[in-house]
């Protein structure tokens, strides 16, 4: 089964320019809820960040968190991430190309 990897600080979540207010960025978090397989939210602020966003924001969906490192690409997973690696550009989406 495919995974969903989904990035936190400027993916899921957006910071206002005040750099304390925060919104939730509405078409990622809309295609998290509707993947049918495994998510996993991440971070390069560590996994307990990635964890509290979760709980925060997901917490009727089933997702592990992970510190931001290289999974190693499977067939079919996707990447939602500002800042993607190399090594898996082909297989990621920019959150702004998820709005309509």
């Amino acid at each position: 089964m495919n995974t969903l990897y989904v990035d936190i600080d400027d993916t899921l979540v957006t910071w206002l320019p005040d750099g304390d207010t925060w919104q939730v960025n509405t078409d990622v978090l809309a295609k998290a809820l509707a993947w049918e397989g495994p998510v996993v939210l991440w971070s390069g602020g560590g996994r307990d960040y990635a964890e509290m966003w979760g709980d925060r924001l997901l917490p009727q969906l089933d997702w592990t968190a992970s510190a931001k490192v290289n999974p190693g690409v499977e067939e079919g997973d996707l990447f939602i991430d500002d800042s993607p690696f190399d090594a898996w550009k082909h297989a990621c989406i920019h959150p702004r190309d998820l709005s309509s």
